[in-house]
């Protein structure tokens, strides 16, 4: 499995969703976290090259938001892996 490609982590501000997020960019491969706190997120991700988006896997609207700040060409290239 080539790592190389784009990543979505839900609840990736701590525990074991940021620490497969930080092994996944270890790796190489494009890593997004989303959780609830914006704060902990941008705390979580600071100098990792991670980035991090709000957004709640609980809430459908949530994760239409999380959807329509994500870019074309990552919708495009995300081939269905996520971690949750």
């Amino acid at each position: 499995m080539s790592l190389a490609d784009q990543h979505v982590v839900f609840g990736g501000g701590s525990g074991v969703g940021l620490a497969s997020a930080k092994l996944l960019a270890a790796q190489g491969a494009s890593v997004t976290i989303a959780g609830r706190d914006q704060a902990k997120l941008d705390a979580a991700v600071a100098g990792t090259g991670i980035t991090a988006h709000v957004a709640d896997g609980r809430d459908l609207r949530s994760i239409q938001a999380f959807d329509n700040i994500t870019d074309a060409s990552f919708r495009e290239t995300f081939d269905g892996k996520f971690w949750v």
